[in-house]
């Protein structure tokens, strides 16, 4: 059989996979991934990293098998140009420092954390929190993007805080939070005597 028909052939096959068996595939894929991380983490040792790593595969794997409903928000296909955020007036020149810009999912919004002479806190559009912190970092979206988590520091320790809010527990270290796809639960890994512990909590 000619080399170029054995490639049709095969592209053929391919394209008539249907999509279930893609989306098994890219499970599949992401699973061998996660194994692949604990078993590192069994031999070298548990990191705050390797579970970082499994909270978004996992996460991965389970917007695969989610039922999508029609989002809420959507993309502005018309306007060909928009202002969503004057960076260098808004942040650059009104913060000490500004950080790890995210934004939300209809690209409407920019999240990042700053620092003042108040302290740390973060920022949406150029608006703080009025909460502020000995420091905090990496502000994420939840998928409707009416929430924002990002984990904080206080005199007590290490925390997420949603809209400025702050869970009641402390604890020695904490990861960068995740929402659930459905915007009701945010999961993190903590750090408390010596152990790491994924956590999840209703928002």
């Amino acid at each position: 059989m000619p080399k170029s028909f054995e490639q049709h052939f095969a592209q053929k096959e391919e394209k008539s996979k249907s999509p279930e068996q893609i989306k098994e595939e890219k499970a599949l894929e992401l699973a061998r991934e996660i194994k692949e991380i604990k078993e590192r983490m069994e031999k070298e040792g548990k990191t705050a990293e390797g579970y970082q790593r499994i909270i978004e595969l996992t996460q991965k794997i389970e917007e695969l098998y989610e039922e999508k409903e029609s989002p809420e928000l959507s993309w502005d296909w018309d306007t060909k140009e928009k202002l969503v955020t004057d960076w260098e007036n808004d942040y650059v020149k009104r913060f000490t420092i500004c950080w790890s810009p995210h934004f939300s999912p209809d690209g409407e919004k920019i999240a990042a954390q700053v620092k003042d002479e108040k302290g740390w806190t973060i920022a949406v559009n150029g608006q703080t929190w009025k909460e502020r912190f000995e420091n905090c970092g990496h502000p994420h979206f939840s998928p409707d993007g009416e929430k924002i988590a990002a984990r904080v520091k206080d005199e007590k320790g290490w925390t997420i805080a949603v809209n400025g809010q702050t869970w009641k527990e402390r604890f020695k270290d904490c990861s960068v939070p995740h929402f659930s796809p459905d915007g009701k639960k945010i999961m993190v890994i903590v750090g408390k005597e010596g152990k790491y512990y994924r956590l999840v909590k209703e928002v």
